[in-house]
This record gives structure tokens, C-alpha cells and sequence, in this order.
């Protein structure tokens, strides 16, 4: 579901009520859900590995989410010239998450730009339960 304003919350609220009642569902049974760890690489990616050991090292210590999120958008791109400039534009801070130059925290960058929208609580508060 994606939402743009508190309206569409509003309109999709017995659906958002449904997904939470059966996520909690889940959780109260215990099931699990695996996750794939065995992603295809990019070409460019492998490539990049070879040329800078450091920054391999910061991908492999991603969690296996943050990594196939890279690797689909790393992927996304049709051409190979693409999928080079998109890893040009990712280096060891914005892995790790760190300031290389003074060690303080850093926001990673999200490698899918744009795309999550988040609800205020004042923007829920008129949804019933």
C-alpha cells in the first residue's frame, strides 16, 4: 500500500486493519518467513569488488535485506554503462552507515529513492480499531 495523505489512510483503512490483524496473526503463531541469501550479482558489482576489497567487505556486512536491496537496484538498469554509474554513486560511508572522515553516524542512503511515505500519528488518530 502506498499513501500520499492522511485521506487515503482514511479510505484504506479496513484494508491497513485487515494486514495488521493478519500480521499479528503470524507473529502470535511463530511462523517464519526465510529469506533468500543467495542474490545474482551484477556483473559491475563483482567487478567493483575486485577494484576496492574495503567496500566489498562493507556489503558483505550488510544485513541480507540491505543487500538484495542494493542488488535490485543495482540491477534495475538495462545497460551495463547504467549499473556502473549507479555503483560509482555508492561508496563505504553510505554502506556502513559512518562518516569515514570523523566516525559519526550517518543516514545510509536508500537505494530506492523517494518512495516511502510515512503516516503522523495525527494523521491516524481519526482511524477507529
Amino acid at each position: 500500500m502506498c499513501f500520499t495523505n492522511g485521506h487515503d489512510i482514511l479510505i484504506a483503512a479496513k484494508s491497513i486493519r485487515a494486514c495488521v490483524h493478519e500480521a499479528v496473526e503470524i507473529e502470535q503463531a511463530g511462523l517464519k518467513v526465510e529469506m533468500a541469501t543467495d542474490f545474482e550479482y551484477p556483473r559491475e558489482l563483482i567487478e567493483r569488488f575486485g577494484a576496492d576489497p574495503d567496500f566489498q567487505t562493507a556489503f558483505n556486512n550488510l544485513s541480507p535485506g540491505r543487500q538484495r536491496g542494493y542488488i535490485i537496484h543495482f540491477s534495475s538498469a538495462k545497460q551495463s554503462e547504467t549499473r556502473a554509474a549507479a555503483l560509482q554513486g555508492v561508496d563505504i560511508k553510505s554502506l556502513t552507515g559512518k562518516d569515514h572522515l570523523n566516525g559519526n553516524q550517518a543516514t545510509p542512503v536508500a537505494p530506492f529513492g523517494d518512495h516511502t511515505i510515512c503516516a503522523s500519528a495525527s494523521q491516524l488518530s481519526g482511524i477507529s480499531t
